[in-house]
């Protein structure tokens, strides 16, 4: 369903540059799923994350730690650190959106004046303000690999590009503002379709009408759909038990093809997006005669 990869991280020391690719952690999946959601529910699936509420930009800062090496994991949320990037502004900020993606690029620039001459440069992690939130770290780069050292003679800037894609397809209009990063929308309700490219609608659900359960970092199940089936089989293999009596359960109701999902503007209630996924396209199973979608976030390749 979405894609977060970061295309590039740039250290730039002076007049030089590494460039490198950080490591996308658990949490930053999980945050995109977080920010689809509407709070009500996001905060229930995900409680570390509202005391926080929504973010203009989930990765708001960037960390710094000198001289002591750290191993950092994908399920981490934290990292010790001795200077945190000054607020960004807008100029420090680039969107470009497209019909399936947004490309992010944000600079951060660090007040030094704690760091002393010869101090190595150790992590680099992205994440947000920690201030009010404790599981703040989103993404995280080794910098001990570029065995650099900080100088007061020269200046440094941080640059990260990041796309988040989705294999949604929009329905009118080009532009997926939906999409989390520094925009996006919320998830109104899902409409079951019985033709492909989101024709031919069923019945619509609003996130009320459903419940959402976490499943894992970047998955949340989504349940409380009837009388739909996914495939021409009479008999649907269960995906998530084996074996079993009711392995193959008898299905029951109108063929879906595609979904459709709705979002409203987080900054603007009258924007209002439709997207469609073909069912082949749709992490979906069915079970005991019931259907669930799979909102999912992934890690994309570099």
């Amino acid at each position: 369903m979405f894609k977060v990869t970061n295309k590039r991280t740039d250290f730039i020391q002076g007049k030089n540059k590494h460039s490198t690719h950080n490591r996308i952690l658990d949490n930053y999946l999980d945050w995109v799923i977080y920010c689809m959601l509407p709070k009500p529910i996001g905060d229930v699936l995900y409680p570390d994350f509202s005391a926080f509420g929504y973010a203009y930009l989930p990765l708001e800062n960037a960390y710094l730690k000198f001289n002591t090496a750290q191993t950092i994991t994908d399920t981490d949320t934290t990292m010790t650190y001795d200077v945190k990037s000054t607020t960004l502004v807008a100029s420090d900020i680039v969107e470009t959106v497209g019909a399936n993606s947004k490309y992010i690029t944000t600079q951060y620039l660090f007040d030094f004046s704690t760091i002393t001459n010869g101090d190595s440069f150790e992590g680099l992690g992205f994440g947000r303000l920690d201030s009010t939130v404790t599981d703040f770290l989103l993404a995280f780069v080794d910098l001990g690999i570029v065995e650099k050292v900080y100088s007061d003679t020269l200046g440094y800037v941080v640059a990260r590009y990041d796309e988040i894609s989705t294999n949604e397809t929009l329905m009118g209009g080009t532009e997926a503002g939906y999409l989390p990063g520094y925009r996006y929308g919320q998830l109104t309700s899902i409409i079951m379709c019985l033709g492909e490219n989101g024709l031919n609608k069923s019945k619509e659900y609003t996130v009320g009408d459903l419940t959402f359960t976490y499943v894992s970092a970047g998955k949340v199940t989504v349940t409380g759909f009837s009388n739909f089936y996914i495939e021409d089989t009479f008999l649907y293999p269960a995906t998530d038990l084996y074996p079993a009596t009711d392995l193959y359960p008898t299905q029951a109701g109108e063929k879906i093809l595609s979904v459709v999902f709705k979002y409203k503007g987080n900054d603007d209630d009258s924007m209002l997006y439709e997207t469609y996924i073909n069912i082949e396209d749709l992490d979906t199973s069915y079970h005991n005669k019931v259907m669930s979608i799979n909102l999912t976030a992934k890690r994309g390749e570099y």
